[in-house]
């Protein structure tokens, strides 16, 4: 995933708005992640 993030920043030229794009995902992942393992977890 950061691999892929370096490459579209790069190709782009807007490096910003993509990267701050890919984190929210990357935040969104992660939040999901987490509330899983708590659903498993009750």
């Amino acid at each position: 995933m950061v691999s892929n993030t370096s490459v579209s920043c790069a190709r782009n030229g807007n490096g910003k708005k993509i990267w701050l794009f890919d984190i929210d995902i990357v935040i969104d992942l992660f939040s999901v992640k987490i509330e899983a393992k708590q659903a498993l977890a009750a």
